[in-house]
């Protein structure tokens, strides 16, 4: 697994969400998410990089590279406050429409932002809008299928990960279809990662899977903390579900 190198800021890779005030339904038909699906084209820079989105309902998510959050924050001001005004407009309401600007999750590791990808791709399967990623419209799956950036930054992704498109998808309908993140949960896995390391004075996360009793510690947070199961914490740490499974339950407490 490897580190996503640093920017000015302790990652330049994020999961960032929006959603509607009160979680109204915003996005509640073809015609609110195509609109804010062509403001995001308009808006989107050179110095922020788009590599994935899905729109909901009442929310949509975005895997997003920005050197500078600064850069990252105007764009999303300006997508939102230009939709925010087309939907009072043709609702023919007042008032504030997303919950705030945006929220966002810093990703630190390449395996987490390929299945950061995935979560935001499954996302309508989960939500049961659909049966396959493919059968939904509203995000960058179907870019990713034709090969085809209209928003999604689908070269720069390839040549981060090494993978090719069709790895991508694979990886998409396969691996990691698995639940990311518990929506109940306390705390993101980047969260209880980044306290773990600095609970335990370690610098790489070769040290938890190398020694036995941190990666059971490690594993018991993820799970209890960020609502992971243990085949998504084997995947995110790179090493083998079973070898994982039979740590744990060979492990006895002192």
């Amino acid at each position: 697994m490897s580190r996503l190198a640093r920017q000015d800021q302790e990652t330049a890779y994020f999961h960032v969400m929006v959603q509607g005030m009160d979680k109204n339904y915003i996005f509640a038909n073809k015609e609110n998410k195509s609109e804010y699906i062509e403001r995001i084209q308009k808006q989107k820079t050179d110095e922020v990089k788009i590599y994935s989105y899905c729109i909901m309902s009442n929310h949509a998510h975005f895997l997003i590279y920005s050197e500078k959050t600064a850069d990252l924050s105007l764009m999303m001001k300006r997508i939102n406050i230009g939709y925010a005004q087309y939907y009072n407009r043709v609702t023919k309401r007042t008032g504030y429409v997303f919950r705030n600007r945006f929220s966002s999750q810093g990703i630190y590791d390449e395996r987490y932002l390929i299945s950061c990808m995935a979560y935001i791709h499954c996302n309508p399967v989960k939500a049961g809008l659909v049966k396959t990623i493919i059968d939904y419209k509203y995000s960058s799956y179907n870019e990713y299928l034709s090969s085809e950036g209209k928003i999604a930054d689908i070269e720069g992704f390839c040549n981060l990960t090494g993978l090719t498109p069709k790895d991508i998808l694979v990886l998409q309908n396969k691996e990691y279809e698995e639940e990311w993140i518990d929506e109940k949960s306390t705390k993101t896995y980047n969260e209880v990662y980044l306290e773990f390391m600095k609970e335990y004075k370690l610098s790489a996360i070769k040290e938890i899977t190398a020694n036995r009793e941190l990666l059971v510690e490690f594993t018991k947070k993820v799970i209890k903390d960020a609502g992971m199961s243990l085949r998504s914490v084997a995947e995110t740490l790179g090493i083998n579900r079973e070898l994982l499974r039979k740590v744990m339950s060979n492990y006895t407490s002192p």
